[in-house]
């Protein structure tokens, strides 16, 4: 028998059998059930509610816990397809790469390695100065303001293909 182990209502990976290795017997969920897609979606409006109003959005984020990983790591990985989108699909009057000669792992981690820095900085000196602020939620704050990045820059590329430079 199959199952499937989810995170925060995120399949991770399927198993062949729902017990644990310590005997431990799961009941099994299903991943795409109607009450975590209504779960996500809740999730998604907020990501979006904490992006047109920050300060009350951020403080549901931290004390009020309504954050989530998944819809945090679909935005990160909507900013990593941006960022690809926009060295492969910019108009060529904008765009000075020569894509067969490009590395798509430098411009991804153009992206994750200054997010990871920013993180474990920003969690390392919260900690420093007795902060209350978790990895996590940084992680799902930053991400969330994210958002502007994908919103602005996948039409600004479409729009590229047909603008002048004149």
């Amino acid at each position: 028998m199959f199952g499937v182990i989810t995170y925060e209502s995120t399949p991770i990976f399927i198993v062949e059998s729902s017990e644990s290795l310590n005997g431990e017997v799961y009941e099994k969920q299903e991943a795409f059930s109607k009450e975590n897609m209504m779960k996500f979606r809740k999730d998604l409006k907020f990501a979006f509610y904490c992006t047109t109003h920050p300060m009350d959005g951020f403080w549901d984020l931290t004390h009020e816990k309504r954050g989530s990983y998944a819809v945090a790591n679909v935005m990160l990985f909507l900013v990593l397809v941006t960022r690809i989108f926009m060295v492969r699909y910019l108009g060529f009057l904008f765009n000075d790469t020569y894509w067969p000669k490009e590395n798509i792992f430098k411009y991804l981690g153009s992206i994750l390695f200054p997010l990871l820095l920013w993180c474990v900085a920003n969690w390392a000196l919260t900690t420093l100065f007795d902060g209350k602020g978790k990895l996590g939620q940084i992680y799902i704050a930053t991400v969330y303001c994210l958002i502007p990045y994908w919103v602005v820059h996948i039409p600004l590329v479409i729009i590229s293909n047909f603008v002048t430079l004149n």
